[in-house]
């Protein structure tokens, strides 16, 4: 009777001590009951203070602060009640890496889904980081556990930096998770609008800012854009409508270099908003093209008193069209 007693303390003791220790909680696969983890495709997730990414973060964060929310371990996680989906899906980031170069020039960022491997980013100056998320890993929907490894995650005490015993990896500052309408798939002659909403965010990789109401920036000095293509028989004619970030009568225009497949096709000078054209030739075309826009110089509105905007801008472009060349 004695023994039977001592056990069924023990096991209550034991009991107590998870409750206390909050098993499970932090495990984005167990999420907790009272947090609503509901996303709707489209939304963004702010991670700045006063945001709403609490309701997403599972663990490996640190608090939030005014402009975003640093990992502080080799791995964070998010859980994500996502909607059943017919296609595949978007991960949309907007990151950036906690370095120190020469050492510590990026961070490498393993992207998992349910355990999946989807992506790896090489993340260090602020930019849009994207993954396509395989419709079978959402299926009919439910939470989702999205994992970020990030071994070089290391303190600005240990770089000697601050001291700052956190062990910060990236800075999260939006996230969104967009429906694939075709996979990348590009009909020629259809034009891509840049405006908020109007689906562009299918076609960019890396190097945009968030949509505004017309268009989206470039941040940084390359931005980048993929297609999927139908079989070309002959050279191609990119048509947009850009938009650079000046400051007169210091920066009067943007440099702007085009490249298709990673041969330059067209030198712009962007100033006011303009219609452009480069033409493609056919022997870079394959069913992937990859279009890049190299800002040499770009600029922070923050830096010419313009306004508070930190970001640093390249070209904002308006709508974007490949077709067969005339």
């Amino acid at each position: 009777m004695g023994s039977s007693l001592c056990r069924l303390r023990f096991a209550a003791i034991c009991a107590i001590a998870l409750l206390h220790a909050g098993c499970g909680q932090d495990r984005p696969d167990l999420p907790n009951p009272s947090v609503d983890h509901t996303y709707h495709y489209g939304e963004t997730i702010s991670f700045a203070r006063g945001g709403d990414s609490h309701r997403f973060r599972a663990s490996g964060w640190s608090d939030p602060e005014p402009g975003g929310t640093w990992s502080d371990s080799t791995a964070a996680s998010l859980a994500i009640r996502l909607p059943a989906t017919e296609v595949p899906v978007r991960l949309l980031a907007r990151l950036r890496g906690h370095v120190h170069p020469p050492g510590v020039p990026s961070q490498p960022v393993h992207v998992y889904v349910r355990g999946e491997k989807v992506a790896l980013w090489d993340v260090a100056k602020m930019s849009v980081y994207s993954a396509v998320i395989p419709q079978e890993l959402i299926g009919g929907g439910g939470v989702i556990s999205l994992d970020f490894h990030i071994p070089g995650a290391v303190s600005p005490a240990a770089l000697g930096t601050s001291s700052d015993h956190r062990r910060l990896g990236i800075e999260c500052r939006e996230l969104r998770v967009v429906k694939e309408t075709n996979g990348r798939g590009y009909d020629l002659g259809t034009t891509i609008e840049f405006g908020a909403g109007k689906g562009a965010e299918q076609y960019q990789v890396s190097g945009w800012s968030h949509a505004e109401a017309e268009f989206t920036w470039t941040e940084d000095h390359v931005a980048t854009l993929h297609f999927q293509l139908p079989q070309s028989q002959g050279p191609l004619l990119l048509r947009a409508r850009l938009a650079g970030a000046t400051h007169p009568p210091q920066v009067m225009i943007q440099p702007v270099e085009v490249l298709a497949n990673g041969t330059t096709i067209a030198q712009w000078e962007v100033g006011d908003p303009a219609d452009l054209e480069a033409s493609i030739p056919a022997d870079v075309i394959t069913e992937s093209l990859t279009i890049e826009f190299r800002t040499p110089n770009p600029l922070s509105p923050q830096t010419f008193g313009q306004s508070a905007d930190s970001r640093v801008l390249g070209v904002c472009v308006f709508h974007l069209t490949l077709d067969t060349a005339p």
